[in-house]
């Protein structure tokens, strides 16, 4: 679950947390939540609950923050109802990048991400199954069904796709792992 220290590191303020309550059957089949998947491999984390959703301010807008990464949070801007992507970025400033219209929207693209990073890491040995320079045949064209090109091009998932094209965002084991245990032998 995202930290309220996190949150208010990303220049949130007046962080509710709710109570735990009951859901009806109904609620459950409902809730576009319960598609989102934990995933330590890309260090997703997603509330399972929607009360588990901390609601706070933003320059006096209303966010709902359901889910993070390492670097920042998702979250349903108030005003608008589009899920945001929010870290710092350069020089330590806040970064804000668009995900998606609304939360089904995002639910979608979220899990077609998801899929696409496991045809990659099936493909990490073949060599004759370059799917990690295709981005833009698979998980883009997917993705612009639910957002058109100005939306996409400056989106969350086109800087997180060209990451992988360009070998920066490893989807294997990342570096932090070996550098955090002393295994990453140093170059001579």
């Amino acid at each position: 679950m995202v930290s309220d220290e996190k949150i208010e590191g990303l220049g949130f303020s007046n962080v509710i947390t709710f109570s735990p309550r009951k859901y009806s059957v109904q609620e459950i089949k409902n809730d576009p939540l319960r598609a989102l998947y934990n995933l330590d491999l890309l260090f997703l984390d997603f509330v399972l609950f929607d009360d588990q959703i901390k609601q706070c301010e933003r320059n006096g807008e209303t966010w709902r923050i359901f889910g993070q990464d390492t670097e920042g949070v998702f979250g349903l801007s108030g005003q608008s109802g589009e899920v945001l992507y929010v870290a710092r970025g350069f020089k330590d400033q806040i970064d804000i990048k668009f995900c998606a219209r609304g939360l089904d929207d995002f639910v979608s693209l979220m899990n077609m991400f998801v899929s696409y990073i496991f045809r990659v890491r099936a493909s990490f040995k073949g060599g004759h199954d370059k799917i990690e320079d295709n981005v833009s045949d698979y998980f883009l064209d997917y993705a612009r069904k639910f957002l058109n090109e100005e939306e996409l091009s400056n989106s969350y998932w086109a800087g997180i796709c060209e990451l992988i094209e360009t070998g920066e965002w490893l989807v294997t084991r990342g570096l932090r792992e070996y550098l955090e245990t002393g295994r990453l032998q140093q170059a001579e």
